[in-house]
């Protein structure tokens, strides 16, 4: 015989309102710090989460994110803007490449 609660839908009501909750509740601390490169069409890179410019050379940049690094090879890559820990790249970009960094000895 099925109980009266879970006739009425009382236990799964209880369920979905514990699903929403973890939906809405807040991030974790650490998650607006955290790295995230958009690339839009081959020819704009938008970094967030960059501490700053490592290396710069014809066709590459190599850039602090922190415990990895992020190196961009393309033509023509300049920096548009690099203001706090944002970064903004334009070129014919080719490759882009995230490593851990190396520690120093």
């Amino acid at each position: 015989m099925i109980s009266p609660q879970r006739r009425c839908g009382v236990e799964r009501q209880g369920k979905k309102r514990r699903g929403i909750r973890a939906l809405l509740a807040q991030p974790p601390k650490n998650f607006y710090s955290q790295t995230a490169a958009h690339i839009t069409g081959r020819r704009l890179v938008e970094i967030q989460g960059c501490r700053r410019v490592l290396e710069i050379q014809e066709g590459h940049l190599c850039l602090d994110m922190g415990s990895w690094k992020m190196d961009l090879y393309g033509d023509n890559l300049t920096i548009r803007a690099l203001e706090g820990r944002q970064a903004v790249m334009e070129g014919a970009l080719k490759r882009a490449e995230f490593s851990p960094k190396e520690e120093k000895e």
